[in-house]
């Protein structure tokens, strides 16, 4: 399969195409060297699908999993027990436009697996990424330097529960309020917590593929990944390497540096510190610009100016160790000559 070239484009964005609009953006996006549409959504134009493979371009879509922003929180605010527990007692609050979900509900759970099911069965996708498949972090916001560690959740009764039974671990008795709970598994047990965190995830990515699979046999399922060392990741939100790799066809790191207020030089290593631990299957996601940011209210960090953006687009496409590369935004390329500059570097890397 050639290396995937990959766009992300919000639906807020496609949604309001027409026809002859979307044809000439992704004609201008093939231009430029992309040969994947990449999206998120629950809800899909076949249209825009069928108009992605008549160009010779596949169409992959994604699912927010555990996050109802997309609905406003209104299911947290429907039913509580959804709202993750912080370790000092208190709900975790709104950050921006998210807060997340508690992952340990099997019927929750199972309302997502059939989302996800309906839409391969519904639409031709060559696809799908899960998206904020973890435990609830803003890691845009909560991991910039010099922020504090971010609390843990969730310490619901539920899940709790459902960690002393893992680990097979009876609490002890003058345990009773949440922070004495919290306090007792994260100083004795954190690593036990550690690799419930992962069990779960991972459970649900494995669970997910199966579903995916079918549907469409030949389309692939990644994951969306926080850019951060391994141990953080698994232990801050669940996402550990080895045991994502087994249950999904790729990871896709968020490597956006203006968002976590990295260096360029950040981007190179954090994918070769997730390449080092899963050769051949990486695929990361590089931010190209941080203009739309403020249209979604989110502070995506400063501006990346044209040349820097330039390097990092061309190291990724000289990089033989990794699947390609996927801009997001794919719609930041129409601007200031990046599509352009994507489409010189990936003619240097072919020779």
């Amino acid at each position: 399969m050639a290396r995937t070239i990959g766009a992300f484009i919000f639906p807020v964005t496609w949604e309001g195409w027409t026809l002859n609009e979307a044809t000439d953006k992704f004609k201008q996006l093939k231009d430029f060297g992309v040969n994947t549409i990449g999206t998120e959504s629950e809800v899909y134009r076949d249209d825009l699908i069928d108009l992605a493979h008549r160009l010779d371009m596949r169409f992959v879509g994604g699912i927010a999993c555990f996050s109802e922003h997309g609905r406003e929180h209104q299911p947290l605010h429907d039913r509580p027990e959804l709202w993750p527990i912080l370790e000092n007692g208190q709900r975790r609050p709104l950050m921006e436009w998210y807060i997340g979900v508690v992952p340990t509900f099997d019927d929750y759970q199972e309302s997502r697996l059939e989302a996800i099911e309906r839409i391969m069965r519904e639409h031709e996708l060559d696809g799908m990424v899960l998206d904020m498949v973890r435990w609830p972090l803003h890691w845009e916001l909560e991991l910039r330097p010099g922020e504090p560690e971010p609390l843990q959740s969730s310490f619901d009764r539920h899940t709790v529960e459902r960690f002393l039974a893992y680990a097979d671990l009876d609490l002890p008795g003058d345990r009773e309020t949440v922070p004495e709970k919290a306090q007792w598994i994260l100083q004795e047990h954190r690593q036990v917590w550690t690799d419930f965190k992962c069990q779960v995830i991972a459970d649900f990515v494995g669970r997910a593929r199966d579903r995916v699979k079918a549907q469409r046999p030949e389309a692939q399922l990644g994951v969306f990944m926080v850019a951060a060392p391994d141990d953080q990741r698994a232990y801050l939100v669940g996402q550990r390497v080895r045991d994502l790799a087994p249950v999904c066809d790729f990871l896709s790191p968020m490597v956006y540096h203006p968002v976590l207020h990295q260096s360029p030089q950040w981007v190179a290593q954090t994918i070769d510190d997730i390449v080092k631990l899963e050769p051949d299957n990486v695929l990361p996601v590089l931010q190209v610009d941080s203009a739309e940011g403020e249209v979604f209210g989110s502070d995506w960090g400063r501006a990346v100016p044209v040349e820097e953006w330039r390097r990092i687009a061309c190291h990724a496409a000289q990089r033989q160790d990794t699947l390609g590369m996927v801009a997001f935004t794919g719609t930041a390329l129409f601007a200031d000559q990046r599509g352009e500059m994507l489409a010189d570097c990936l003619r240097d890397a072919n020779g």
